[in-house]
């Protein structure tokens, strides 16, 4: 581990975040009862659960929901005299926003009237006189803005003179001078924040800058000092005039400020403590100028970390701050350990993490955070076996040179942040300095070296040569004396079919778009092509069997679409599929092709594999004989025929039925097309039947074939 640091002298040391619960769903508001170092005695708002309450400091927890009928809680503020009136306000989601409890939780009752409904209460804040004045502010969502009550909650009215009607309100605070001062801070997602020394007769803007968060110093009379959670500016701002003129930390981890919570010490240890959108909790002990990391950071989502925070109020004697988070309530007790600040983390590589380089300097990328204040400091490499280079400041980039000599070569990195911790990385490449070879070169620099590194020497083969690289290989065709680049999908498919001495053979093109699919490419080979399609992958159209013949005499991809699947067996032949056809091929038939409607049936019934078996010949039309269905098609398979009409749609007639429908004349007969395939009939011994635009035709076991005519 690196340095230990410590906060302060009244923060020295820590020992760690614990909870136990509760487990009623993420804990967005926490209350502390005045008199904790007596009763020790903690609510926690959840979002589903409602309301809990621990009287053993977070030991352990218990629901307090009778009578609250709303148990999304955002919003809980606790009487300052809750010692002697037990008095605590919840604000929830939905219909009745703001619930009263004068029993220390034990029942609730609705304290709405005069609040909007349905609504998001946000947030709640009671003057420090409360015994008094009986006041007691509530923020809405985006329903309202502010309101205020002086009777204790009975009854309510809107205080939104000088604030926009469109305000998206995230939090309060109150001065605890409220009683002579009379002010009170309202932050805005949108708006930024809102200023009243008028206990909310009237506002004013005193920053534009969204706020979520708020917290006021409990010396605010004397130090004028104010805090806001922000999503920009370092995740904080701090103003020690009253909200005239803002800060940001100078030291601080970039992040999202969403929960804020000061020490009633503020006066003489300044500290502030930050919940965040990733980071977790953090600490400043120089009243926000600088911030250091608490924990409940970056291995959990934003859901496991500060939601809430509440500071105990008596923190010099019991230093403990609670966090509320989707796991309960978490606290953390500052004792005797130095709080220890966690390594720098992050990825180191060598060219962006290529694999291959044919050049001795190459570049180090290095992408390292550090956790915390604590910034990157410096950085220093190796290549492996040899010395350390001089620590230098951290920079995305380095140039640096590898070991001399071929092979695979090993880069170390160490990465030093300002509170000493070292974090090491390292990086492997392969180095492969042989000069390309002509013509590889010149086509390696008219593709200007997108082929990348050479990771292998040009090697000769059956009819040309070929070199690898980092980014697939060149290959050098004899018979066009021209060299080829095949890479990426195509590549892959390309070698699994035994590159080129498989049945593709060499390449004879680059790799080009297919203009009819859109994002589709293809490379063309001696023996056949690879077709690669988004969301369909790689597949080769080889000419050993007329496929590649026949698709290029029919219109190639603009008609049939891209190749599915490779060519696979089927019956005595082979088969393959297109995006817009199949093709199937044996010895007595050669190669023939269906498409449309034909090929959907001819799917449905299991392709080239099914039991119509292959194509014997292509769909063709049966028009002019059928003036009545100008689009009829027909195609012959071994085991039938299919017709296809826009009216009828498609479907088998094969057998028995065939060679009746075939006597009376077929589709140019007196029954027409058929418009259903084949079905079963209760006849003995068993029954079929072919349904046609006028009639039917049957066959039985024990009487043969008929007709029926419509």
């Amino acid at each position: 581990m690196g340095m230990s640091v410590l906060p302060s002298d009244s923060l020295a040391g820590q020992d760690s975040w614990t909870t136990n619960g509760p487990s009623g769903g993420t804990v967005y508001s926490m209350a502390v009862s005045p008199n904790f170092a007596l009763d020790h005695t903690i609510f926690a708002g959840t979002y589903g659960g409602g309301v809990f309450k621990s009287t053993n400091g977070g030991g352990s927890w218990s629901a307090i929901n009778n009578g609250l009928s709303r148990t999304y809680v955002h919003a809980l503020a606790i009487s300052p005299n809750y010692a002697s009136d037990h008095t605590i306000f919840a604000g929830t989601y939905g219909g009745v926003c703001v619930w009263k409890s004068t029993d220390a939780g034990a029942s609730w009752s609705a304290a709405n009237n005069g609040l909007p409904s349905p609504t998001l209460l946000m947030s709640l804040v009671i003057s420090p006189n409360f015994a008094s004045d009986h006041t007691i502010f509530a923020g809405n969502f985006d329903n309202g803005g502010v309101f205020k009550s002086t009777d204790g909650g009975v009854s309510w009215s809107a205080v939104n003179n000088g604030l926009p009607s469109n305000i998206i309100l995230e939090s309060l605070a109150i001065s605890p001078s409220f009683a002579i001062d009379h002010t009170i801070f309202v932050a805005t997602y949108d708006l930024g924040t809102f200023k009243s020394t008028t206990a909310g007769a009237s506002w004013r803007s005193i920053s534009g800058i969204s706020s979520i968060a708020l917290a006021v110093s409990p010396n605010f009379a004397t130090d004028h000092t104010l805090f806001t959670g922000n999503e920009d500016y370092r995740g904080l701002l701090f103003s020690t005039d009253g909200g005239t003129s803002w800060s940001s930390p100078t030291s601080w981890f970039n992040d999202a400020g969403y929960s804020l919570a000061v020490s009633p010490n503020f006066a003489t240890d300044h500290t502030l403590f930050i919940g965040t959108e990733w980071s977790g909790i953090h600490v400043s002990t120089d009243a926000g100028t600088n911030l250091s990391w608490l924990g409940l950071g970056w291995s959990t989502p934003w859901d496991h970390q500060g939601n809430s925070l509440a500071v105990s109020p008596n923190f010099a004697s019991d230093p403990t701050i609670f966090a509320g988070s989707s796991d309960g309530v978490y606290s953390y007790t500052f004792g005797t350990s130095p709080i220890e600040l966690p390594p720098p983390t992050g990825t180191m590589y060598i060219n962006n993490g290529a694999a291959s380089t044919n050049a001795v300097t190459v570049t180090i990328n290095s992408a390292i955070i550090s956790i915390g204040h604590f910034g990157l400091a410096q950085m220093r490499f190796q290549n492996a076996g040899g010395a350390w280079s001089s620590w230098e400041t951290y920079a995305a980039t380095k140039t640096w040179t590898l070991a001399a000599g071929d092979g695979t070569k090993t880069v170390n990195a160490e990465y030093l942040d300002s509170a000493g911790n070292v974090l090491p990385k390292t990086d492997t490449i392969t180095l492969a300095t042989g000069a390309m070879q002509s013509p590889f070169k010149e086509k390696w620099d008219a593709l200007s070296g997108a082929p990348g590194a050479a990771t292998g020497a040009a090697t000769s083969t059956t009819g040309g040569m070929y070199q690898d690289f980092n980014n697939g290989r060149l290959y050098w065709n004899q018979s066009t004396n021209t060299v080829y680049w095949v890479h990426g999908a195509i590549l892959i498919k390309y070698d699994q079919l035994g590159r080129e001495t498989g049945a593709l053979g060499l390449p004879t093109s680059d790799e080009m778009d297919v203009s009819s699919v859109t994002g589709a490419r293809e490379s063309q080979f001696a023996g056949g092509r690879i077709f690669w399609g988004p969301g369909v992958g790689s597949y080769a159209l080889k000419d050993d069997k007329g496929f590649l013949q026949m698709y290029i005499n029919n219109g190639d991809a603009a008609y049939l679409g891209i190749p599915t699947s490779d060519d696979y067996p089927a019956w005595d032949g082979r088969g393959q599929n297109f995006q817009k056809a199949i093709f199937t091929w044996n010895p007595r038939n050669n190669a023939h092709y269906v498409r449309g409607g034909v090929m959907v049936k001819y799917q449905m019934t299991g392709g080239p594999a099914g039991y119509l078996h292959l194509i014997i010949d292509e769909e063709k039309p049966l028009s002019p004989s059928l003036p009545a269905h100008a689009d009829a098609v027909a195609a012959i398979f071994e085991n039938g025929r299919v017709y296809w009409s826009g009216t009828t749609g498609s479907h088998i007639v094969n057998g028995g039925v065939y060679v009746t429908y075939m006597s009376v004349g077929g589709p140019q007969g007196r029954l027409g097309l058929p418009i259903t395939d084949e079905y079963d009939i209760a006849l003995p011994g068993g029954g079929r039947r072919s349904r046609f635009e006028h009639g039917f035709i049957t066959w039985g076991l024990y009487y043969g074939t008929w007709v029926d005519y419509i």
